[in-house]
């Protein structure tokens, strides 16, 4: 699949050597080579560095990237103003494995919504098997108060310790209205 970048020819350039710094974090060892990836998210990575008015909303849901996409998606979000919605979701709680990002892929994935412009209200990690190491770095992202408005990790394998860690960011937010946490194994602390 080509992916068209209009623009003057260093913008172009610009955007072929951001691409490539995709491609490379898609490589980072223990990844599946780029080419076993859909086309869909090289697509969104490109856009997402040529800086795109028309990307508003990432939706990968069911692509099952794991860390090497969450870390090629981090890669080029630092470039891009106008993300507000993420979505490395499964749509089933019965369905497939969802996008397989783990606490490793989601610090990368933070550190770059926190570093980029975009103002992101709405993020959705269902089924992402982050477990109570990423409900830690949640937590310690919402104490900054970012402009989220929805989060969303149900059966993401947090327990009760996870739980109090995100909550912990939770209660420092001021714009989380909505967080979704169905299908863990929080017990009675939920």
């Amino acid at each position: 699949q080509t992916v068209s970048v209009i623009g003057t020819l260093e913008n172009a350039q610009k955007a072929a050597y951001e691409m490539e710094n995709c491609i490379q974090a898609l490589s980072h060892p223990g990844v599946s080579h780029p080419s076993a990836f859909p086309p869909k998210v090289t697509d969104v990575c490109a856009r997402l560095a040529a800086n795109d008015p028309g990307l508003t909303a990432i939706d990968l849901c069911n692509v099952c990237g794991g860390d090497g996409m969450a870390r090629a998606l981090a890669t080029a979000i630092i470039k891009s103003s106008y993300i507000e919605m993420i979505d490395l979701s499964s749509d089933s709680l019965r369905g497939g494995p969802g996008c397989g990002i783990t606490a490793a892929g989601l610090e990368a994935l933070l550190a770059a919504i926190k570093a980029s412009p975009s103002r992101v209200t709405y993020l959705n990690l269902d089924k992402s098997p982050i477990e109570d190491e990423g409900a830690g770095m949640l937590g310690a992202w919402l104490a900054t108060n970012p402009p989220i408005g929805t989060l969303r990790v149900s059966c993401c394998g947090i327990t009760a310790a996870g739980l109090q860690a995100l909550l912990a960011g939770a209660r420092l937010s001021t714009s989380l209205c909505e967080l979704h946490l169905a299908s863990n194994a929080i017990g009675d602390a939920g």
